[in-house]
Parts: C-alpha cells; sequence; structure tokens
C-alpha cells in the first residue's frame, strides 16, 4: 500500500508543475483481500477559450464567434448561451461544435437591454472552461426629434441692384489699391 500512497504523490506533484501530458498507465496493487486497479488520467487540463466581443450596445443581427484549443485534447466543443443579464436562465444560440464556433443572434426578437452571452468549452475529458460578456441591445428605433434650424455666419452677398455686377460693384470688398 505504501507504494500506492508514493504514485499517487508522485502524480499529484507532477500535475501540480505541469509536467507535461500524462500517460494512461495502469497501476494495479494486490493485497490478501482484493485486487485494486488505478489508472492515471491522461488530461488534466482545461481548453483554453476565447470568446469575441462584438462591442457594445449591438443592434440587428450580428455574428458571435468562440475558439478554443487543448494542448492534450484536440476534439473541444464549445457551445453559446443567453441569459437576460443576471438572471442564469440560459438558451442555446449556438449548439455544441467543433472549435472554432460561429452562430448569429437576432437582436431584435429580445426587448431592448442587457443580455450575458457565456461560451463553454469542453474537452473528451469533461474539462471544462467558461467565459462570459456582457452586451447590450437596442433593438428599437431611435426616436426623431425635429430638426434646430441651421445657424451659420452670414456670406457676403452682392448688394441688391438692378444694374448688371460690375468691378466697381465689388471694389468695397477687393480693392487692390
Amino acid at each position: 500500500m505504501r507504494t500506492a500512497g508514493l504514485l499517487a504523490i508522485v502524480l499529484t506533484v507532477a500535475a501540480a508543475l505541469h509536467l507535461g501530458q500524462f500517460s494512461d498507465a495502469t497501476f494495479t496493487s494486490t493485497s490478501s483481500s482484493a485486487t485494486s486497479t488505478v489508472n492515471a488520467a491522461t488530461d488534466w487540463t482545461p481548453p483554453q477559450l476565447t470568446l469575441a466581443h462584438p462591442g457594445s450596445p449591438v443592434t440587428g443581427t450580428m455574428t458571435l464567434s468562440a475558439t478554443a484549443n487543448d494542448l492534450e485534447d484536440p476534439d473541444v466543443t464549445i457551445s453559446i448561451d443567453l441569459s437576460a443579464s443576471g438572471a442564469n436562465a440560459w438558451s442555446q444560440l449556438c449548439s455544441p461544435s467543433p472549435s472554432p464556433v460561429t452562430c448569429t443572434w437576432d437582436t431584435t426578437a429580445h426587448k431592448d437591454g442587457t443580455y450575458d452571452i457565456r461560451a463553454t468549452a469542453t474537452d473528451t475529458s469533461d474539462n471544462a472552461t467558461v467565459e462570459t460578456i456582457t452586451i447590450e441591445t437596442i433593438t428599437s428605433e431611435p426616436a426623431t426629434t425635429a430638426a434646430e434650424p441651421a445657424t451659420s455666419e452670414p456670406t457676403p452677398s452682392a448688394p441688391a441692384t438692378s444694374e448688371p455686377a460690375t468691378d466697381e460693384t465689388f471694389a468695397g470688398e477687393n480693392s487692390a489699391s
């Protein structure tokens, strides 16, 4: 039994130090009462996840995207979910698919407000990473207001006269003398 304890300590220290990949080695111990088999884990590391933030506020149909990678397990799936901010009532926007994932969200199907978007990346060993962003939606058209009268500086104009304009008409403005 002392050997099993030593093996557990070595595996724990190696995992804490992240010393590379682990094998699928099997340790078998026999005692007078029974035989026990312990399988070492092959993947103890959750995937790395990036959920792209599309900016805020948003309106209309927008694209959501997330990527994940895992050096120990290339088969990572990502799902993207939506909830009213703080409600934790999640509905699926993107079904679990291999990384990278891209899907669309029609914000006009929801009230104006703040929403949480959550991406979850899971590897085949059920290690998971979750990333959440908060986005404000504006689905209604902004109210229009009456335009203010334009104000501008007056521009010089020719004096009102019935005579044709001559060089003397503007002599006061562009005098070369």
